[in-house]
């Protein structure tokens, strides 16, 4: 097994290494759940966490950088919700010369264990709330399909949290 490995990371391109190491990393954090008797990800869940993780790789080391962004003060830790609360971050870019917007979230439960992860991407010209509020709303969507339904809604665009 040992020398598979290394073999295919000889080869292997950057994107596929990455998606290896990441694949690697999120069975092992799957398994040492299990082994623990804490929550254990589905694993559709477990797939669409590694695609959003090396999906948020690739995009931070490709030459696109975001253009706009909406600007509220860093909070300087993470806050757990209430238990059996599951607080959803979401976050979206605009990038103005792709005409592209960008937007992912991550659900959380009260241990801060990932209950659901989501990304996408939207054709189109939008300002940074808007693109915030789509991020929201597409987040919304996901965890209501996924059963998810007492929320804390956590986004670094505080205009748009001032108007929900």
């Amino acid at each position: 097994m040992r020398l598979w490995v290394f073999a295919f990371l000889e080869r292997a391109s950057h994107i596929q290494a990455t998606t290896f190491a990441v694949t690697c990393w999120q069975i092992w954090e799957a398994r040492n759940d299990a082994r623990n008797d804490r929550d254990c990800l589905q694993p559709s869940r477990l797939a669409n966490n590694i695609l959003v993780y090396v999906d948020s790789i690739v995009k931070f080391c490709s030459n696109s950088s975001p253009t706009k962004r909406c600007v509220s003060p860093p909070k300087s830790h993470w806050s757990p919700p209430p238990v059996s609360t599951s607080c959803v971050n979401v976050d979206a870019a605009v990038f103005q010369s792709e005409n592209l917007v960008g937007w992912g979230a991550v659900v959380r439960d009260h241990r801060g264990a990932v209950q659901l992860a989501g990304h996408g991407t939207v054709q189109g010209s939008l300002g940074p709330e808007a693109a915030e509020a789509l991020a929201v709303r597409q987040t919304m969507e996901i965890t209501r399909e996924n059963g998810i339904r007492k929320i804390v809604l956590a986004s670094d665009c505080l205009s748009l949290i001032l108007k929900i």
